[in-house]
């Protein structure tokens, strides 16, 4: 685990601790709620048993456990014995509804966005007309990379069109990757990394991708973007953060089809792509890397088209796993040269 992350889980577990052995209510489902879901669980195995939303017009299935705030009303299945996480930004209503019912704030519910960020649960606005250095607005999310924006001025979260890149083809619209993301396919692929183990990221946008995975073990972990403006966000999220991960990191601004004797070093490598011919390059270069320097490599594969697929089977990999992850892009194929 990365030190930097060690703030915010000890926020995180000394209020999810008072609520082992005990029911939960999770109130509010948006990208906070989902993560401290995720979060109660992965590191705490605590099962949230009542999800509460303001907004029940969003298209959330009719079986997920989800209800409007009167099911305080009525006491459904003794909820109102239960602990409540409040887990968005603007809590006042919901903080008076739980008063009113009788409940007290630090004992029976808590406020997660305050207890992360404070009174400071809202972004300042960002004029910036620069949509590769424009920073997020509004109300603050709890996830381990927004919260590294809060404490040390990195930008990881707001999305980019493709419509503003430079160079076409093989670039795909920039979007987050999440340590949740991370951890669900790498506890999938069965990965314990050792001293030796090291991991590129390839497509690795602003650096979500490389701190999730640092933060999972990996003592090296390789970043590749061939987009210029995004590499300059990347490189200053890390510089940002240098000292805490020193020598952990190498960057490269390059078209990751062209990389040869950069890939030697590496036996794992996480490939976020869109479809499209490269696909066949990157095969064959992660191939000719094998044959310098023989070794065990995994290749894990999000948006795993057909092409992908028939690129690293003509290259002698093996598809070993297939299976989907509860993420925006779901289905991640993971490939080997040794079984």
């Amino acid at each position: 685990m990365l030190e930097i992350f060690e703030e915010l889980r000890k926020k995180l577990d000394s209020v999810m601790i008072k609520a082992i052995n005990r029911r939960v209510v999770l109130y509010g489902y948006g990208r906070s709620g989902q993560f401290i879901q995720w979060y109660a669980d992965y590191y705490h195995s605590i099962k949230i048993d009542f999800i509460v939303r303001e907004n029940m017009k969003t298209n959330i299935p009719y079986n997920f456990p989800s209800f409007p705030p009167s099911v305080f009303d009525f006491n459904y299945k003794d909820i109102n014995n239960a602990i409540i996480w409040i887990t968005f930004a603007d809590s006042k209503k919901a903080k008076d509804k739980l008063k009113k019912l009788g409940f007290t704030e630090g004992k029976d519910y808590f406020d997660f966005c305050e207890i992360v960020y404070g009174k400071n649960k809202v972004w300042e606005s960002d004029n910036s007309l620069d949509v590769f250095t424009q920073r997020k607005t509004g109300n603050r999310d709890i996830q381990f990379l927004e919260y590294l924006e809060y404490k040390y001025g990195c930008n990881f979260v707001t999305e980019i069109d493709r419509s503003y890149y430079d160079r076409e083809g093989i670039c795909v619209g920039y979007k987050v990757t999440t340590v949740r993301e991370i951890f669900s396919i790498l506890d999938k692929c069965h990965c314990i990394p050792n001293a030796s183990d090291a991991i590129m990221d390839i497509g690795a946008g602003k650096g979500g991708g490389v701190f999730s995975l640092l933060d999972y073990g990996f003592e090296k972990v390789g970043g590749v973007e061939l987009e210029e403006r995004i590499y300059h966000v990347l490189k200053h999220n890390i510089d940002l953060i240098d000292k805490k991960i020193s020598g952990k990191v190498e960057l490269l601004c390059r078209d990751a089809m062209q990389l040869t004797s950069e890939l030697d070093t590496y036996n794992w490598f996480y490939c976020f792509l869109s479809d499209g011919e490269h696909w066949k390059k990157l095969a064959k270069n992660i191939r000719e890397s094998e044959e310098r320097n023989p070794r065990k490599i995994t290749v894990i594969v999000r948006n795993p088209y057909t092409l992908a697929r028939e690129s690293f089977e003509q290259n002698g990999f093996i598809l070993i796993n297939s299976f989907s992850i509860d993420t925006r892009q779901r289905v991640v194929n993971v490939y080997t040269n040794d079984v």
